[in-house]
C-alpha cells in the first residue's frame, strides 16, 4: 500500500504540473507561436507515454526472477518511473527557483541572453522540459505497480480488485 501512496502522489504531481503550470510556461518560452500549434507541442508528453508505455511495461513482465516470475523486473520498473519523475519534478521546482531568483536580481531581460531567450525565460523552458519527462516516467510506472498489485492478490479478490 504505501508503494501505491508514493507512486500515486508522483504522478499526480507530474500530473498537475504538466497541467496547470506546462501551458503557461509553454506560452512563455514560445510566445510567437498560435494557440493550436502549442496544443499540438503541450501534447508531445501524453503521446510519448501512449508510445512508450506499452513498451516498457512489457518489457517489465519478460524480466523473470530465479523462480520464473516477472515480480523483480515489474518492481524495477515501477520503482525507476517513480523515482526518474520525482527528480525530473524537483529539478524543475529548482529551475523555477533559479528563474525567479534570476528575475528578481535583474537578469531577466540580460543583455546577453543564452539560445536566444533571457535567462529567466531559459530557465523556465528546462523547468517545462524536466516536467515533461516527469510525465511518462510516472505513466509508464504506473502499468508494472498495477501488475505487482494484482499479483499479490488472493486468485478469487484479483476479478474485483481495483483496476
Amino acid at each position: 500500500t504505501w508503494l501505491f501512496g508514493a507512486q500515486h502522489f508522483v504522478a499526480a504531481q507530474a500530473f498537475y504540473c504538466l497541467v496547470y503550470f506546462g501551458p503557461t510556461q509553454l506560452r512563455e518560452v514560445l510566445p510567437s507561436l498560435p494557440l493550436s500549434l502549442l496544443g499540438c507541442v503541450g501534447a508531445l508528453p501524453s503521446a510519448v507515454s501512449l508510445l512508450v508505455g506499452p513498451t516498457l511495461s512489457e518489457r517489465a513482465d519478460r524480466s523473470r526472477d530465479a523462480d520464473n516470475s516477472p515480480s523483480r523486473g515489474r518492481f524495477r520498473a515501477a520503482w525507476l518511473g517513480t523515482t526518474l519523475a520525482l527528480l525530473c519534478i524537483l529539478a524543475s521546482g529548482l529551475m523555477l527557483l533559479l528563474g525567479a531568483s534570476l528575475a528578481a536580481a535583474g537578469h531577466a531581460s540580460s543583455p546577453r541572453p543564452l539560445l536566444g531567450m533571457p535567462p529567466a525565460t531559459l530557465c523556465s523552458g528546462l523547468a517545462l522540459l524536466a516536467t515533461w519527462l516527469a510525465f511518462p516516467a510516472a505513466s509508464f510506472s504506473a502499468g508494472p505497480f498495477w501488475a505487482l498489485h494484482h499479483a499479490s492478490q488472493p486468485a478469487e479478490l484479483r476479478a474485483v480488485s481495483a483496476r
